[in-house]
């Protein structure tokens, strides 16, 4: 990419390689050696930290992490988000918050991938012809991502989209119902009158 992109941006380990960035977390916990007898039922984490640490287990990159803001994102700028598609279609139904709610952390996971491909692509060597089958491997996995992102968006997007027509549709209905229901009324009450005895 351009020089445009902040350097901050870039993961906070700047000895460590890209591959290595994005294939193993700082924070995974130690491999276990594995039990001589075999558990029975699930063998994951069961605390509430232990299930917060799993959770981000070789998600440094944070594509695929289900967290809503990682420690290395903006808050605020996540609610700035969220705050512009609830403002954008003002949702007055449990449905329809739903579905924005959606839309946006849809958003955000899309602005997300985004930028983690725009990282890869400002560490791997600028000529394209130098890549190495890693960093080619590396490539392709952040376009996947950000490939999925953009196709999950558009879905709830479309949706969202969906509903709001189908609400102006069934507004844009009943209008009309209410229309010809009072233009009947008024033919009615003037066929009354003209049928109405004269004195």
């Amino acid at each position: 990419m351009g020089n445009h992109l902040n350097h901050e941006n870039i993961p906070e380990d700047e000895n460590a390689s890209i591959e290595e960035t994005f294939a193993r977390d700082e924070d995974d916990p130690p491999l276990e050696e594995p039990s001589a007898v075999p558990r029975a039922g699930p063998t994951g984490p069961t605390s509430p930290s232990g299930k917060a640490v799993s959770s981000l287990n070789r998600l440094t990159h944070g594509c695929c992490s289900k967290q809503t803001v990682l420690r290395h994102e903006d808050p605020a700028e996540y609610e700035f988000t969220m705050n512009f598609w609830l403002e954008r279609y003002q949702p007055d139904n449990n449905v329809a918050a739903l579905l924005v709610e959606e839309t946006a952390r849809a958003h955000w996971h899309l602005k997300r991938n985004q930028k983690r491909l725009e990282d890869v692509e400002w560490r791997l060597p600028g000529n394209a012809w130098c890549w190495t089958e890693a960093n080619q491997k590396l490539f392709q996995n952040a376009t996947r991502y950000k490939t999925t992102a953009e196709r999950a968006f558009f879905r709830f997007f479309r949706e969202l989209e969906s509903h709001y027509d189908r609400l102006d549709r069934n507004e844009r209905l009943q209008n009309r119902a209410r229309d010809a229901s009072a233009k009947l009324q008024i033919k009615w009450l003037n066929e009354k009158e003209k049928l109405a005895p004269k004195n």
